[in-house]
């Protein structure tokens, strides 16, 4: 029997393991009361179950100080039910995630997409300085494949370590949520640069899967 395909929401090597851990549950926990409420399963123990848990994971999200952008991203995505009106709203956010509450179709109202727009802007914020280091890594491994530094003051040992920093680059790109399509096209042209499809090959189905969230609400002449 194959295994389940396990897709990853978030980086566990990363920073604020702990609370990009609790935002996933937060998420999944959410969708299973929305799918119960859809097949019309009601369940006074599971929603009471549900909320023992939301109370713990939000404990988790807000208890804990964010070190990056895909942190305070979290942290703002789930301040969000607190603030919207509606419950089409609330659910648009836990089946497509934050960034499709900025269609215009969608009557977020200005708080929510205020909040919404800035998690876009730390999504792309996050891509845009993983992406930056990969590409001077990227020129600084040029040189020294083409150099080939050797002998004396420890140039090799040098050489080899910025290469393995290279490495460590590319991994954490490799695992950063891309903002949108044009990134995602990046991605998987540096993947294949890299020669590391078969690493790569789930987390570019999590980014596909967030960029079919975002553009989910859209009409089909946008998500072209």
């Amino acid at each position: 029997m194959t295994a389940a395909l396990v897709v990853p929401t978030f980086d566990p090597d990363g920073d604020d393991v702990e609370i990009l851990r609790a935002i996933a549950t937060w998420f999944s926990t959410r969708a299973a009361g929305y799918e119960r409420d859809m097949r019309k399963q009601r369940d006074p123990l599971a929603d009471d179950r549900d909320q023992h848990v939301l109370e713990d994971v939000e404990h988790t999200i807000f208890g804990n100080y964010a070190l990056s952008p895909s942190g305070v991203a979290a942290q703002l995505t789930a301040i969000i039910p607190a603030i919207s009106d509606g419950r089409d709203v609330d659910r648009v956010l836990v089946e497509s995630g934050p960034t499709a509450l900025l269609h215009p179709a969608i009557d977020a109202g200005f708080a929510v997409e205020a909040i919404a727009r800035a998690i876009t802007e730390l999504i792309d914020i996050q891509w845009e300085q993983i992406f930056s280091r990969y590409q001077h890594s990227a020129r600084v491994r040029s040189l020294i494949t083409d150099q080939e530094p050797r002998g004396i003051n420890g140039a090799a040992q040098a050489a080899e370590d910025l290469l393995a920093d290279h490495s460590a680059i590319v991994t954490q790109l490799i695992r950063t949520l891309v903002p949108d399509q044009e990134s995602y096209a990046t991605k998987a042209r540096i993947v294949l640069v890299e020669g590391l499809m078969q690493e790569a090959g789930i987390w570019l189905v999590r980014d596909a899967n967030h960029l079919i969230g975002r553009y989910a609400h859209r009409p089909a002449e946008m998500a072209a």
